[in-house]
């Protein structure tokens, strides 16, 4: 891989990048009926530290994840020359982090959110980045902040917490990661980071289901 902006001279993105392409993601062939959409996993080496970045989305009207933590992503569009073209879009439109191909350093498996129905089928893929140093992010209207997690205190669990949220009309208790008080990734989000952080370390625990 080429390194723009020198953000591939790092041994420790590097790593990732090995990582990633081991884990060798399942290829999906979608029918006519089938939406898509992509996220960017963004990971910054700064000050020595491994961080990602999540955005806290702007609360709205019939939104269905309004005011959750999520990675910058969105629906495949028409103008998009594929689904990684359009995490960068996406996050480029969002957090007004400008990403290039040289950064990428691979994918992970395909999510789907719970809550669709069998008519409403979305796939969603995770791409992951790396950047060296601190970007400047300048969001939009669909973006109420942009928060940085520590990656290694998310593996050791030192961020890991439950909370209680409403659910296909039903109360339960979820595990998620808190980086403060209103910002809790939860849901699609953690479930990506679930099988990412197993993709860095085989020997990586996934917290138990609340009980």
């Amino acid at each position: 891989m080429s390194s723009a902006a020198n953000d591939m001279h790092s041994t420790k993105l590097r790593c990732i990048h090995d990582q990633l392409i081991k884990h060798a993601a399942e290829e999906t062939q979608f029918g006519p009926n089938i939406r898509q959409a992509a996220v960017a996993v963004i990971v910054r080496e700064f000050a020595c530290t491994l961080d990602v970045l999540f955005i806290k989305r702007a609360r709205a009207d019939g939104d269905p994840w309004s005011g959750q933590m999520a990675f910058p992503g969105g629906h495949l569009e028409p103008n998009d020359d594929s689904l990684l073209a359009t995490a960068m879009r996406e996050t480029l439109e969002e957090t007004g982090v400008r990403l290039s191909v040289d950064q990428y350093l691979g994918r992970l498996n395909f999510q789907r959110p719970a809550s669709r129905t069998r008519s409403q089928q979305l796939f969603v893929m995770p791409f992951v980045f790396g950047v060296s140093g601190d970007p400047q992010v300048q969001t939009n209207h669909e973006v109420e902040a942009v928060v940085w997690g520590s990656l290694s205190q998310m593996m050791d669990g030192s961020l890991h917490s439950t909370e209680v949220r409403t659910f296909a009309a039903s109360t339960a208790i979820f595990n998620g990661y808190r980086l403060g008080s209103d910002k809790f990734v939860w849901g699609l989000t953690y479930r990506t980071l679930q099988e990412f952080f197993t993709v860095l370390d085989p020997h990586y625990r996934i917290p138990s289901d609340p009980s």
